[in-house]
């Protein structure tokens, strides 16, 4: 099992040019970077605290269709970007991009991995289990 933690993000200079964030609602103030699922419709940001959520969606400044473009949209201070945190842990370590509300930020349902118990696994999928097994140690 895997969780996925979302979560918002710029960087400093951005968010110290642009109206305070508070609430999810502040969002709405600022230049948001959407994102175009494979199925074509657009990302709603799913932010959460405890007990209360709340999906955001707004007018977006820019919808692109890659998590990289949205992050390196958010890096050159286009706007605040709503991404896997996994795909931005080197920026945030670095502070080269920083956490907007991270009190709302998202842990998203676990995934779930299910295969054949077979002894003759495709070597893809064992060498998948075998990343996924090193990661959850």
């Amino acid at each position: 099992m895997i969780t996925v933690l979302s979560t918002a993000l710029s960087i400093r200079p951005y968010l110290d040019a642009s109206p305070s964030l508070a609430q999810p609602e502040d969002l709405s103030r600022h230049q948001c970077i959407g994102i175009r699922m494979g199925n074509g419709q657009l990302y709603h940001w799913e932010l959460e605290r405890g007990q209360d959520r709340v999906v955001f969606s707004a007018d977006w400044s820019i919808v692109v269709n890659e998590t990289i473009t949205t992050i390196e949209i958010a890096e050159t201070g286009g706007g605040i970007a709503y991404v896997l945190a996994d795909r931005v842990a080197r920026q945030l370590a670095d502070g080269s991009l920083v956490q907007v509300l991270p009190e709302w930020s998202s842990i998203g349902p676990a995934f779930h991995l299910y295969y054949p118990s077979r002894r003759q696994l495709p070597q893809a999928l064992r060498a998948l289990l075998k990343l996924i097994q090193r990661r959850n140690e």
